[in-house]
This record gives C-alpha cells, sequence and structure tokens, in this order.
C-alpha cells in the first residue's frame, strides 16, 4: 500500500473540518522540501480562509499556515536542508501546501531550521507573526 497522509479540510465555504486520508504528497519542483509535522498553530487567518473563503482559490481546503517538523524529502536543488533537520515553516493553504495534515510540501525559502532548545510546539508559533526574522537576525 502507498505511503497515506492524514489531513483535515474544509469541503467548502463555512464547513466544517473533515478528516480525509490520501496519499502522501509529492515533491515536484526541485526547490520543494516534504514535512512531516509534528505541531501546528492555529492562525487567525485558517479560521477566515475556512469560514469567508478570504484568499482561497478552489475548495476542499486544506488549511493551516504554521508548523513545526522534520524533513522527509528535498527536492535535488535543496540547498540548506537535509533529511532529518527540525524545522519550522510558513505553509500554503492547499491540498499539498496545508499544515493541517501529517505530510506538508513548501518551498525551500519557506522553511528555518528549529532552535535544538526549542519544542516542535514552541516553534509551530512562529510561522507567519515572526518568521521573516530569520531572514534579517543571524542565529
Amino acid at each position: 500500500m502507498p505511503p497515506q497522509n492524514t489531513q483535515y479540510l474544509v469541503p467548502s465555504k463555512g464547513s466544517p473540518l473533515i478528516l480525509s486520508t490520501t496519499l502522501l504528497p509529492t515533491l515536484t519542483s526541485p526547490t520543494e522540501i516534504l514535512i512531516r509535522l509534528k505541531a501546528i498553530a492555529l492562525n487567525p487567518a485558517d479560521f477566515k480562509m475556512a469560514d469567508h473563503g478570504h484568499r482561497v482559490t478552489s475548495w476542499p481546503l486544506v488549511p493551516g499556515l504554521d508548523g513545526a517538523g522534520i524533513i522527509e524529502a528535498v527536492g535535488e536543488e535543496v540547498e540548506k536542508f537535509v533529511v532529518g533537520d527540525e524545522v519550522l515553516a510558513m505553509f500554503s493553504p492547499g491540498d499539498r501546501g496545508g499544515s493541517y495534515q501529517n505530510f506538508a510540501v513548501v518551498k525551500e525559502g519557506m522553511v528555518a531550521k528549529k532552535p535544538a532548545s526549542w519544542e516542535f510546539e514552541e516553534a509551530a508559533t512562529l510561522g507567519w507573526v515572526v518568521f521573516p526574522c530569520f531572514f534579517a537576525i543571524p542565529l
């Protein structure tokens, strides 16, 4: 049986989350990274997307902008990360990129290494709120 992914998705605007099982998302670009999520954060924008369709281009939608986890696969042009790295990322809602699932795909530029002293839950809360600072402040 092929690897599977559990995800929470919103079938249509205003619908409640439903649990779904799909195939594991695959990398389609050489700069993509597959992350196994260990923790996610609830972002107010997730609610706006699910309930009001804010910035949603198609349904069903896998929401989730914030999360942290472990890298499972990297594209051949990924330079800063390897399989096994513990990371946090800015996710993009959708079937491959939303954080409300066990595995999600993101571009390398949306990923930062998780400081070793942080728990996954702590790292997951930073995402879209603080993530840009990782580009400005050396760790």
